[in-house]
């Protein structure tokens, strides 16, 4: 009986036929996200300064496909070109966001706003 393929290395066809391991579709399904086009409409996010502005842009593209963030304050700093601490972050985000670990931080309606209200069950 033949051994069958780690789930690592087993090929999956992509859309356009080619062939890719399901690491690697793994990878990719993260990397394209909805995006709200009437975010600079709305009024909470008009008052914020423009360096929230840019980390609240930042956070939606940075965190997994469930919305979770691994916190790295350092890393969005040198990305965005400004200063941020952990607790000005949490209180301006204060009603967006949601400390689960010291270094995980959920975006609240970040898979009702990708997936939709009606989620499958399986």
């Amino acid at each position: 009986m033949a051994k069958p393929q780690s789930k690592w290395i087993t090929k999956k066809r992509t859309n356009s036929g080619i062939y890719i391991t399901i690491a690697e579709a793994r990878t990719r399904m993260g990397r394209k996200r909805l995006t709200d086009t009437e975010l600079y409409d709305k009024e909470w996010f008009q008052l914020l300064e423009l360096k929230y502005k840019s980390f609240w842009e930042y956070l939606l593209k940075k965190c997994d496909h469930a919305g979770i963030w691994d916190v790295n304050t350092r890393q969005a700093e040198f990305q965005i070109g400004a200063k941020y601490t952990r607790q000005e972050l949490l209180k301006v985000f204060n009603d967006r966001i949601i400390e689960l670990e010291e270094d995980k931080w959920l975006v609240k309606k970040f898979i009702s706003f990708q997936y939709g209200k009606e989620l499958n069950p399986s």
